[in-house]
């Protein structure tokens, strides 16, 4: 009598875990640029003429850098969510991560 292998099957991440993960995410990137947009106000509040200026202040320029070699505009705004199918892309990258992490554990 021939000999059986037992393959296992992975397990496909729940709908309910899922939905989870991805609201959590999605309120992440939203808390995000809530934080950074704060911080935006205030700034231009506190110090119009510099956040107007059409350059960066010269005198600021040095601490810039000094903080892995960034120069004014590396820093990039989070507005990712704003993106109408973001919940979709999240949605697929949680979906890849949970299978991700079945596939490992098996």
């Amino acid at each position: 009598m021939p000999k059986r292998r037992l393959q296992l099957v992975a397990n496909e991440p729940s709908e309910q875990e899922i939905e989870y993960r991805t609201e959590h995410m999605y309120t992440a990137h939203i808390r995000q640029f809530a934080a950074e947009l704060d911080i935006a106000r205030s700034m231009w509040q506190q110090h119009p003429n510099l956040v107007e200026a059409p350059g960066f202040p010269e005198y600021l320029l040095e601490s810039l850098r000094t903080e892995g070699d960034a120069e004014p505009g590396d820093c990039g705004v989070h507005d990712e969510f704003m993106a109408p199918d973001l919940r979709d892309i999240i949605r697929d990258e949680v979906i890849e991560h949970l299978r991700s992490e079945t596939r490992s554990a098996a």
